[in-house]
């Protein structure tokens, strides 16, 4: 007899490949083992050496919701709490609380794609920092951010796939049989892993893209442009992201169908990409201060945040930890990749 629910998983798998790629959608097929929801909490108390914290996901594959509100106690006066949930395959996803009323702050606002809070958010790590870009912040605030987990397969970056739709249990489900093969209906137009590394590699002929990127450049990720409402999509329309250490600023790139529309700097941040994240752990490794000292630790990274008065602050500077098996951090490194030097490295404690 034939197991419904696995031919089920089996179909979503193939079509969800099809538009997806299968490494996106392996997940998205696989009955949701997640224990009920619960709330992960970080609190960071603002001292003169600490304006950051994080705290792991329990669990694999899960996901956050954006909480519309922080608590707050003490004065926040022109500082801005970041939230960011980050995970290696999507990268970080960054939100903005500013003071509110009352002992709280609220959201303002998220990249690199706007979201509103409840949505969900892939996330294996929540972090809270604080901005003082815009004015200090008292010694002594105490922020507590807590974001609800999402029961069920994680979401994709961009959504289901047409057709797909999400069931009572949280799983997602294929579209209804129509008749015709679902191999058939797939989006001729979806942007996938193989047109994307075929995007960059593109983008990086280009003349005008190379002369704006100069000779150090990282690539950050590709935002998928979508047709306006009500129209259907007809083009494979991207914008390719990338940080040029030589401009020390944001470029993005415009493409439809593979040629090159537009390149021009922008005034707002990226996220940290995969090979920044490689070259910040490398150079950290390498640091006098933890050399012999790391051993089989895990290292990740992400993009620091600036406190008045950093001699570094405009640089591309990333924050890079070191984690045991329990993944609690052990050591750390401020390592700033403009001038690819590692400004602070020791232990996490």
């Amino acid at each position: 007899m034939t197991n419904r629910s696995d031919d089920a998983g089996a179909r979503a798998t193939v079509a969800c490949a099809l538009a997806f790629g299968l490494l996106n959608c392996q997940k998205a097929a696989a009955p949701a083992e997640e224990a009920a929801p619960f709330q992960v909490c970080a609190t960071l108390s603002k001292t003169a050496t600490n304006d950051a914290v994080s705290v792991k996901v329990p669990g694999r594959g899960g996901a956050l919701k954006i909480p519309a509100t922080v608590a707050t106690k003490g004065t926040m006066a022109g500082g801005v709490v970041l939230l960011e949930f980050s995970r290696p395959s999507f990268g970080t996803f960054r939100c903005r609380y500013q003071p509110g009323p009352g002992d709280q702050a609220t959201l303002a606002g998220c990249e690199p794609m706007n979201a509103n809070a409840g949505d969900a958010v892939a996330s294996d790590q929540l972090s809270v920092k604080l901005d003082e870009s815009a004015g200090p912040v008292a010694e002594g605030l105490v922020v507590t951010a807590c974001a609800e987990t999402v029961k069920g397969p994680t979401p994709m970056p961009h959504g289901l796939p047409p057709g797909f739709r999400t069931l009572p249990t949280g799983e997602w489900a294929p579209p209804e049989d129509r008749g015709v093969p679902l191999a058939s209906e797939p989006d001729p137009f979806a942007m996938t892993g193989e047109l994307e590394t075929a995007y960059r590699s593109g983008a990086g002929d280009t003349p005008a893209v190379k002369a704006l990127l100069g000779d150090r450049f990282a690539y950050s990720y590709v935002e998928v442009i979508e047709p306006p409402k009500g129209q259907s999509r007809d083009s494979i329309h991207v914008k390719l992201w990338f940080f040029s250490y030589v401009q020390n600023a944001s470029v993005a790139v415009t493409m439809k169908n593979g040629v090159v529309e537009r390149v021009e700097k922008a005034g707002r941040s990226v996220p940290e990409g995969e090979d920044e994240v490689r070259e910040a752990v490398r150079l950290a490794r390498e640091d006098p201060a933890l050399v012999g000292k790391l051993g089989d630790l895990e290292g990740g990274a992400m993009l620091a945040v600036p406190r008045r008065g950093d001699s570094w602050a405009g640089n591309r500077v990333l924050d890079v930890r070191f984690f045991d098996s329990a993944r609690i951090s052990r050591f750390m490194a401020t390592v700033d990749l403009t001038t690819q030097k590692v400004l602070l490295a020791g232990s996490a404690n």
